[in-house]
């Protein structure tokens, strides 16, 4: 992902930077046209944030657009899980 950065970005990469970054980054990979695909969303949705960065988690979601919809919800139930609202 770095060199992706390094090499489509408009400005350097500092390593102070990316070393914050790739500390709270995961990739989660997963295969939509196998039915257990969207299983791949639990561990995204199962994460905690980090003390050392409180606020709700980020995601950026490479899909197909058929898959929108069942990830999303897959997602929104991990959260809900981890505010105890089952």
């Amino acid at each position: 992902m770095r060199r992706a950065v390094e090499e489509h970005g408009r400005d350097p990469v500092r390593d102070d930077v990316w070393d914050w970054l790739a500390e709270r980054t995961s990739w989660v990979p997963t295969e939509f046209s196998d039915d257990a695909g969207e299983d791949g969303s639990a561990p995204i949705s199962s994460r905690s944030t980090s003390s050392a960065d409180p606020g709700q988690p980020r995601y950026y979601l490479a899909v197909p657009p058929a898959a929108m919809p069942t990830l999303v919800a897959e997602l929104g139930s991990g959260a809900r899980r981890r505010a105890g609202r089952a």
